[in-house]
């Protein structure tokens, strides 16, 4: 329009004709076309905001699965990864009017880890520097116990063998008790674990139990699997459930017919009844059975004595673990010398005790979404309920700490040094793009699982850890990191 008038302009100069009237045509154009220009910009705001408010993608940026953004000026950051969100890459803060945002505690998804330990008589028979087997064993489950208690990442569990119907002996021999109750399994006549799952105070009654149990009898690990098994099966959980099972002995106490495969004494007395013979085959199927179950199975082996039978302790750690081969042909592990975990001293059987909690701790999260608010009670905002609008944020053990922003992530890969990740379990590998088309679908979106890094800031590490749990955010947009 200023073009037309400018020439419109050069003809009048140039011929002096209808001046008046071209002018006043001129200056009315001009008016038209800025009010034009005004509302046109005016829409265009108002159809951002609304779609900032509404927490989703319409109308506002989005980045796309290969990296680019449709009508986003935002750069990727370093490696061409590429961070991004419908507020520009910026954190979305509570106090941003554009978008309801509320903070809400996600549910810890614990697993349930039942310990099933060796009380024989010989934890009480060897030692380790000072201490007994039992003591060792006892301080190192205690530790593991107290590290993990707060975090609520594990449910643990206590079972021992023989059960209780082998009374505990301090000093000498079990004078007047029978085979069957010194190779009496944790079995059906107690019920249940000597600590349950869901016990409040896990800690205090794991300290109780260790302290009074007392040593006595054999090894029994076969019918203490099977038992075990049994009693899993009728237990009423959604929890992922692990056996730890800690012996200073190969099995034994075989009351099966014949003589068990192999009859190695699994003691020094020449006289000593068949039941002292290895009872391992029936290990290795017990094992299995709990694999097969959904309920793997850790072995640690306590002290040197044990090392007589690192076949034994690694086929039914393998077995035990979900393996398929057959005996003859039970692999190597790849990443250590042994399926089971050896542990000659009390350091190694710490060491043993966090590997195996770390390596069981699934880092998931539930998101009960009846649960969070439709709207910010101090400010009455709507909340949007979608998988896309949703923010995680670790907690730091350090209250003075700022909460840790995770970014969404497709590809765990894209985790660095203080860049931690995260993703929705039931969406596993899809990419943002795609989770923003299934977002109001909240059903799959109420599990979500932390990347490696992220998870190990949850995890006991050196004996602490970095991070209480996280938390989540909802209704602002989704930090994203994508890789090309």
């Amino acid at each position: 329009m200023i073009a037309f008038c400018g020439g419109l302009l050069a003809i009048i100069k140039e011929y002096g004709m209808w001046k008046h009237w071209l002018l006043v045509l001129c200056g009315v154009g001009l008016l038209v076309s800025m009010s034009s220009c005004a509302n046109d910009k005016k829409g265009k705001g108002a159809a951002n905001d609304n779609a900032d408010l509404n927490g989703t993608d319409d109308g506002d940026t989005a980045t796309t699965s290969d990296g680019a953004a449709n009508g986003d000026s935002d750069g990727g950051d370093k490696k061409g990864d590429k961070k991004d969100s419908s507020n520009d890459g910026e954190f979305p803060d509570a106090s941003d009017d554009k978008c309801a945002d509320i903070a809400w505690d996600v549910e810890t998804k614990p697993i349930n880890l039942m310990v099933l330990l060796d009380r024989s008589l010989s934890m009480q028979n060897y030692k380790i520097g000072d201490a007994t087997y039992a003591e060792v064993v006892r301080d190192a489950i205690e530790k593991i116990v107290s590290d993990h208690a707060e975090a609520g990442l594990i449910d643990f569990g206590l079972a021992v063998f023989p059960s209780p119907e082998c009374p505990a002996i301090v000093d000498g021999k079990p004078d007047g008790l029978t085979l069957a109750e010194q190779c009496s399994p944790a079995d059906e006549n107690y019920g249940q674990p000597m600590v349950p799952f869901g016990t409040p105070d896990v800690y205090d009654a794991f300290v109780d139990v260790l302290g009074t149990v007392g040593q006595c009898g054999g090894t029994p690990i076969c019918d203490s699997l099977e038992w075990l098994n049994a009693y899993l099966a009728e237990l009423d959980t959604s929890n992922d459930t692990y056996v730890l099972l800690a012996t200073d002995g190969a099995p034994n106490c075989a009351f099966g017919d014949g003589v068990p495969h192999g009859c190695r004494n699994t003691t020094t007395d020449p006289l000593a009844d068949k039941t002292q013979c290895l009872d391992d085959l029936c290990s290795y199927n017990a094992a299995a059975k709990l694999a097969s179950a959904g309920f793997k199975t850790f072995v640690i082996g306590v002290g040197e004595e044990v090392k007589d039978y690192v076949d034994v302790m690694d086929a039914i750690a393998y077995y035990g673990a979900g393996g398929l081969e057959s005996l003859a042909n039970i692999p190597t592990p790849t990443a250590t010398n042994n399926w089971y975990y050896p542990a000659d001293n009390a350091d190694e059987l710490g060491d043993a005790l966090v590997k195996i909690t770390n390596s069981a701790i699934s880092c998931e999260y539930t998101v009960e979404w009846n649960t969070v608010p439709d709207v910010v009670p101090e400010t009455g905002q709507d909340v949007v309920k979608s998988c896309s609008d949703i923010n995680v944020k670790g907690i730091p053990v350090d209250a003075d700490a700022g909460l840790v922003p995770l970014s969404y992530m497709a590809d765990c890969s894209a985790e660095e040094d203080g860049q931690f990740g995260w993703y929705w379990a039931q969406m596993e590998g899809q990419t943002f793009e795609e989770v923003k088309k299934n977002k109001r679908d909240l059903d799959t979106c109420t599990t979500l699982r932390l990347c490696p890094k992220a998870c190990d800031m949850v995890k006991v590490v050196d004996g602490a850890r970095q991070w209480q749990s996280v938390t989540a955010q909802f209704g602002c947009a989704t930090i994203v990191i994508i890789i090309n």
